[in-house]
């Protein structure tokens, strides 16, 4: 009796999963569409924010040491990005802030924060 009760559970198991499973595969179909509609929608932001970045640069003054003045001449250079001042050779940025003797900035300083910003983005 008991073996018989269990083809009979496994019979019905079998009948409710051939039932189900066209409606599982469409579910499934769906979750799959949805998910590549999200990739393709994040990959559209992406190539917003790469445009975005190359129309809005950097905020230098956040660099601890560049004010307003810094920023434009350092602008007027050529450089408006974090990684620019990273990559920048701390000479050629003396030469290029035109600076007065008085005047001691840490542009090692800068460019190690600049590095950081880099690789760690806010």
């Amino acid at each position: 009796m008991r073996s018989l009760m269990r083809i009979g559970f496994f019979v019905l198991g079998m009948m409710v999963g051939y039932i189900l499973a066209p409606r599982r595969e469409g579910e499934i179909r769906r979750a799959l569409g949805r998910l590549e509609e999200a990739r393709a929608r994040l990959e559209a932001m992406r190539s917003d924010f790469q445009a975005y970045r190359q129309v809005h640069p950097d905020d230098l003054t956040a660099i601890k040491g560049i004010g307003d003045v810094f920023r434009c001449r350092l602008r007027d250079a050529g450089i408006v990005t974090y990684r620019q001042l990273a990559d920048s050779d701390p000479d050629a940025l003396r030469r290029i802030l035109e600076l007065e003797t008085w005047q001691r900035p840490n542009i090692e300083a800068w460019i190690a924060q600049a590095r950081d910003r880099v690789r760690r983005p806010d």
